[in-house]
């Protein structure tokens, strides 16, 4: 198991994510940070951005969802 970061943009607001969650692979960290961006989304955030980090700091990819209720 590997510990990835999921730091989130909100509305324009930087959280940082200092735990990580553990995942076995890194497809699997991904498809956890577009639940996450899809989730987030629903609150009607204007624009929602999840970035996943290895445990070295490395980025493996951003999710960026801008879904608006109606």
């Amino acid at each position: 198991m590997h510990r990835f970061y999921f730091s989130v943009v909100y509305d324009g607001v930087p959280y940082p994510d200092d735990r990580g969650d553990l995942f076995s692979t890194p497809a699997l960290a991904e498809a956890h940070a577009v639940q996450i961006a899809n989730e987030l989304g629903r609150n009607k955030a204007d624009a929602v951005s999840v970035t996943v980090c290895d445990e070295s700091g490395v980025t493996l990819g951003r999710v960026i969802n801008a879904m608006k209720s109606l």
